[in-house]
This record gives structure tokens, sequence and C-alpha cells, in this order.
């Protein structure tokens, strides 16, 4: 299906802990794909953040369905990627995020989801990274809504 237009745009991230997930398309639109997009994670504390590094999706794959929420027309997108099952973190698995750093990673969304338009596609990544200790609490991370209107 062909996607003529491209618009895209990023709803407010009104996130008030240091480290801000946010979503981007790049400047392509082919036939039947919204592809690629990025994902950035960006610390904007003043203390280095311990992130799970397999929320910044290392390679660019996308390999579960519980990080994007991926709509057409308010309609939910089929994911059809594949699902990598972890055990629990352990120290290994965080990359320390400085102040002021961003890790970006550049994604396929039609290869994880069935993405059919004509419509307003919205994307919002949300994950959970879990704290290092045993105790700690996790940071909700949420993006942005990004829009695309694939004609």
């Amino acid at each position: 299906m062909p996607m003529r237009n491209c618009e895209a745009s990023e709803g407010n991230n009104e996130r008030t802990n240091e480290i801000r997930p946010h979503c981007r398309p790049l400047a392509t639109c082919q036939e039947g794909r919204a592809d690629p997009g990025a994902l950035a994670v960006t610390n904007r504390g003043s203390n280095i953040y311990e992130l799970l590094s397999w929320l910044t999706f290392p390679g660019g794959r996308i390999d579960s369905k519980n990080y994007f929420s991926v709509n057409v027309d308010g309609r939910p997108c089929r994911y059809i990627g594949i699902t990598i099952k972890r055990g629990n973190p352990t120290a290994a698995d965080y990359i320390a995020v400085k102040p002021g750093e961003s890790l970006t990673s550049v994604v396929s969304l039609s290869e994880a989801y069935a993405i059919n338009g004509p419509g307003l596609l919205t994307v919002v990544y949300s994950a959970i990274n879990p704290g290092l200790a045993e105790d700690a609490p996790g940071d909700r991370l949420v993006s942005g809504t990004v829009s695309v209107r694939l004609d």
C-alpha cells in the first residue's frame, strides 16, 4: 500500500525522572512500511543511570510485543515478530548511561507488527527498567506518542 505522505510528530513526553525515551520516525516512507524508526534513551539527570541493555534493542531487532503500542486509526496492530524469553537480569545486562548521554537504536516496526494503512499510525514505547538491587523499584519508561500518516 503506497504511503505518499509521511507526516510525523511526537507528542509531549512529560516525564519527571532522569531517563527519557523518545521515538521518532526516520525520513523514509516505503510502500507498505512505516520504517525504520529510532528509539533514543537520554539521561537528563546528573548521575549515571543503569539501563537494562535489552530495552534498547541491540541490533535493531524488536524481540517482544511488550515494548511498543502500535495502532492504525486507533486499532492495535498485531505483533508478528520474534519473542525472546530471558531470565532475571544480572549486573552484566545493564548499560551505564552517563549524564547527557543518549543511546539510539534503529528498529523496523513492520518486521515486528502487521501495519496496515491507510490511516494514522501511532507508536508509543513503554518499558519497566528494573533496579539493580533486588529490592530497588523499577522505573517506568514511556515515550511521547509518534504519529505518522499512512496513505
